[in-house]
């Protein structure tokens, strides 16, 4: 299996225009772990914490998502206005998802930057493991899965560059 270890340069420096990192992958595959451990916690924009926010203990209710990702997308929006960085933290897998956190990109002059993580197993066994609200149903898993296929042969196509990881832990100097 290849691995591009992806490390980010101090967040604490900001860039001179914005930049968007795009996290994918299914859940439990450590995107916001990921994200926590390169990232200031103000810059991260979750989807997991937007309906958390909303509805707290609450169970995944796919019907409630066009509320959630509106949410999601002003406040991406918001930060994007400005230079500094803004890190997208949902699954990212539908080619549409992909694209209107790109065209938001575009709209505000921002890089724009795709984490793809490339690890189903360990994602599945996390999910497993998980409780409560933040364990994702059976059901939403095996449609997760089946975008996450068909991101992986589309992905290609989408972006001129690409980082991959496949484990949770990357070893990187802050």
């Amino acid at each position: 299996m290849y691995e591009t270890r992806y490390m980010v340069s101090s967040t604490k420096r900001l860039p001179q225009v914005p930049r968007l990192f795009i996290l994918a992958g299914i859940p439990g595959c450590g995107k916001t772990t990921w994200a926590r451990t390169f990232f200031e916690p103000g810059v991260i924009i979750s989807s997991d914490a937007i309906r958390e926010d909303k509805w707290p203990g609450e169970p995944y209710d796919h019907k409630r998502n066009g509320e959630v990702f509106d949410e999601f997308h002003r406040r991406i929006g918001s930060r994007l206005e400005r230079p500094g960085l803004a890190v997208a933290d949902a699954t990212s897998l539908a080619y549409q998802a992909r694209w209107k956190l790109s065209d938001l990109a575009d709209y505000h002059g921002a890089e724009k930057h795709l984490v793809f993580f490339n690890n189903m197993e360990q994602a599945l066994n996390r999910n497993y493991e998980r409780t409560g609200a933040a364990r994702v149903p059976p059901e939403a898993q095996t449609v997760m899965l089946a975008k996450f296929k068909e991101s992986r042969s589309a992905i290609l196509d989408e972006m001129t560059e690409i980082h991959y990881t496949s484990t949770t832990i990357i070893e990187a100097t802050k």
